[in-house]
């Protein structure tokens, strides 16, 4: 219990928050982790397409990308509305701005890498995580 001008206010996390917390956290621990000298190669100009992948729409990397979308947008919307008494409308802007400028954030580092690009469909499967987290969140 936070004690402040007068005001009692707690900050409490749920079962299901922390859960989700901890199956991001998972999640992110087990994404591969980028090697430092692939950092270091500089991107080639040709257009040698021989060593991208195909951008499948319902491939692992898309279900990856909604899912966590899904529970950050729920989280954070969560956190913003609940534990900070804010109302509903700015709860879902602020959440569906800060995650989706995390996906995007990812795509542009990707788009920085050797062999790799941006990735609209990927945009397209946070675009939606967001949404469908947000509907659960805020209904809830």
């Amino acid at each position: 219990m936070i004690r402040n001008s007068g005001y009692n206010v707690s900050m409490p996390v749920s079962r299901c928050e922390l859960a989700c917390i901890c199956i991001i956290t998972c999640f992110l621990i087990s994404y591969p982790q980028v090697k430092a000298e692939t950092l270091l190669v500089a991107r080639s100009d040709s257009t040698d397409l021989s060593c991208a992948k195909e951008d499948k729409w319902l491939g692992s990397d898309k279900f990856a990308h909604f899912t966590l979308s899904l529970f950050v947008s729920a989280i954070s919307y969560k956190m913003y509305h609940d534990n900070y008494y804010n109302k509903k409308t700015p709860s879902i802007l602020f959440s569906g701005g800060f995650t989706l400028t995390l996906g995007l954030g990812k795509e542009c580092y990707d788009n920085a890498r050797p062999n790799k690009e941006f990735g609209y469909r990927d945009l397209v499967a946070d675009v939606l995580g967001i949404g469908v987290g947000l509907i659960l969140a805020a209904n809830h």
